[in-house]
């Protein structure tokens, strides 16, 4: 029924100079067939649409499929945005978009659907009182019939197929690109002696191994330092595709290994500037429990890498706190060559 109101209804107002033409002709005719449902439709649905300050409806009704399309490419293009170049948008934004341009044909369907209510009730009242005055001297139309699906329809079905496609396509594009890095895994570093810690200490073991390319783990001391001394360094990074890394997830600690909060105290965690190779970067700075040390930790993470330095920051303000960061990650990362 749906359908066939619509139809009926764009049909009437294309074919009429205007809207108030095209209800004051569908009401000639539901008069001359007051038991005719599709023609009560009809006049209910175009004295509706008739009314002031309803103008933008019967466009929208006769130009749904255009619309619809638009409203598609607008979501897509958004999407599209998101996935490639502006991670940080959510998609929250593109699904806001999509409601609020979808607003108009709820109102639209609203009006539709109280146009049917009302022909419902006047069939009603044409059957309790066998109505037939004012039906002399013209006869009503038969309406043809609706078709199943309209040649535009198959060519906007068709053009929505292919921006679905687009959209794919350019998901898994971007799913493919991201930075690639190689790892430099330093024996010594600054003149300490470095220790692989992958088997004691890993922070990137919950990874899906799927993500990960490569990885390492290395603790850095003086190489005349007694068995108990602090390490100086302490670097993981690895490498993979980590293309859904988004900035929040840096800057909401959830790159921050659970332990920290454990072995010392938080005095300071701060937003820091681009880390290497223009990454996302939080640091903080803590007192070590056991030796009284005091620390800085930096964590980064773009779309290619994972990166955790740790250090003695004693007298390091916040800037030289991230410029060391910076300089250690550049130091075990380097772009991947072509």
């Amino acid at each position: 029924m749906r359908r066939v109101q619509s139809f009926d209804a764009a049909r009437a107002l294309a074919d009429a100079p205007t809207p108030q033409a095209a209800a004051a002709q569908a009401a000639q005719w539901a008069a001359a067939a007051p038991h005719d449902l599709r023609l009560a439709v009809l006049a209910e649905t175009t004295a509706s649409l008739a009314e002031t300050g309803r103008s933008w409806l019967p466009l929208l009704l006769r130009r749904g499929l255009e619309y619809r399309f638009a409203t598609g490419v607008v979501v897509a293009g958004l999407i599209v945005l998101r996935i490639t170049v502006l991670p940080a948008m959510p998609f929250g934004v593109a699904a806001g978009v999509g409601l609020l341009l979808g607003l108009p044909f709820l109102s639209l369907r609203r009006q539709l659907r109280a146009a049917r209510e009302r022909a419902a009730e006047r069939m009603v009242a044409a059957v309790a009182a066998e109505a037939s005055a004012g039906s002399e001297g013209f006869g009503a139309p038969e309406l043809p019939p609706v078709p199943r699906v309209t040649p535009r329809e198959y060519a906007f079905a068709g053009a929505g197929i292919a921006l679905l496609l687009a959209v794919g396509v350019a998901s898994y594009t971007s799913s493919l690109a991201h930075p690639r890095y190689d790892i430099v895994a330093h024996d010594t570093f600054q003149g300490l002696q470095g220790f692989d810690l992958r088997e004691e200490f890993d922070p990137f073991a919950a990874m899906p191994d799927g993500e990960l390319t490569d990885s390492t783990a290395r603790l850095y001391i003086a190489e005349d330092a007694p068995a108990d001394a602090a390490a100086e360094y302490l670097v993981a990074v690895t490498t993979g595709d980590f293309h859904e890394m988004r900035e929040s997830y840096v800057y909401d600690g959830g790159l921050f290994p659970k332990e920290t909060e454990e072995v010392g105290t938080i005095h300071d965690t701060w937003r820091a500037a681009a880390g290497p190779h223009g990454a996302w970067m939080q640091c903080l700075r803590f007192t070590e429990v056991a030796s009284g040390t005091l620390r800085a930790m930096c964590v980064w993470g773009d779309k290619g890498s994972v990166g955790l330095t740790l250090f003695t920051a004693a007298d390091k303000n916040r800037d030289a706190v991230e410029d060391t960061a910076r300089s250690v990650g550049t130091d075990f990362l380097r772009p991947a060559a072509d």
